[in-house]
């Protein structure tokens, strides 16, 4: 489910540069596209801002810290998994007014369903209820080797609109997750000595190996690859199917 909680402190909502746990971006980001199926995550990764130049000129004093944390799976059949929250917190000053007033965002994505690409755009269609009516998520994004960078409006809620009708766009925020690089190795079970690929020497050890079971001397369960408690055939036929493989 996707969850967003703003809370605002002073009366009036005005915006940021960037403070500590933020970047602030001097040009307007740009979605690129590019092929972003695979697993993607951030570990408290700052985030990145951009605010227009005329939207920066209505304030004396700014200052943003943000992070994003979790995990987006996007896989070849076009379903998503996405796991990870953005947190954000703003002071801003606007003298004139005698204003100083906290914002505090926390968006967090837990939801799951299909994703479609349009262009740089990545739309995101959640599974739900069919009482539930939940519009899909359209973010601009870009692949950059191992890289994926989401580029969206920052959530404001009723907010946006009274930037709109101003003439003023929202603040743009960029997640940046890295690539999750799938443990080949963990699936080379026949990979005895732990050397990155199944030769001849891991054929040696299973041979040695071979028709032992569960509770005889010597037996070694690393060798009993479908756990059946013997080394067997079924084994062998699964080890002949690793041979040669590495890493």
């Amino acid at each position: 489910m996707h969850k967003i909680t703003l809370v605002l402190l002073g009366g009036l909502l005005v915006f940021w540069s960037a403070g500590a746990g933020a970047q602030m971006l001097n040009a307007k980001p740009e979605a690129k596209g590019g092929n972003p199926v695979g697993t993607w995550k951030a570990d408290s990764t700052a985030l990145q801002i951009y605010v227009a130049p005329a939207l920066l000129a209505l304030v004396d004093s700014l200052s943003v810290s943000g992070s994003v944390s979790g995990t987006l799976e996007l896989d070849e059949d076009e379903m998503f998994d996405a796991d990870y929250a953005i947190s954000s917190q703003a002071w801003v000053s606007v003298g004139f007014l005698g204003i100083d007033t906290l914002l505090v965002i926390k968006s967090e994505n837990q939801h799951e369903g299909t994703y479609q690409l349009d262009e740089t755009s990545l739309i995101l269609e959640p599974d739900v209820p069919d009482t539930m009516i939940v519009p899909p998520d359209t973010l601009g994004y870009s692949v950059d080797g191992d890289t994926l960078r989401l580029i969206q409006e920052v959530p404001l809620g009723v907010y946006t609109a009274t930037l709109l009708s101003f003439g003023l766009p929202p603040p743009l925020s960029v997640v940046n997750m890295l690539r999750v690089e799938e443990d080949v190795s963990a699936g080379l079970t026949g990979d005895f000595d732990g050397n990155g690929k199944v030769d001849f020497d891991d054929f040696v050890a299973f041979a040695t190996n071979f028709g032992k079971r569960s509770g005889d001397a010597g037996f070694d369960p690393k060798y009993d690859l479908n756990g059946n408690g013997a080394v067997d055939f079924p084994d062998f036929v699964d080890f002949a199917r690793q041979f040669g493989t590495s890493a």
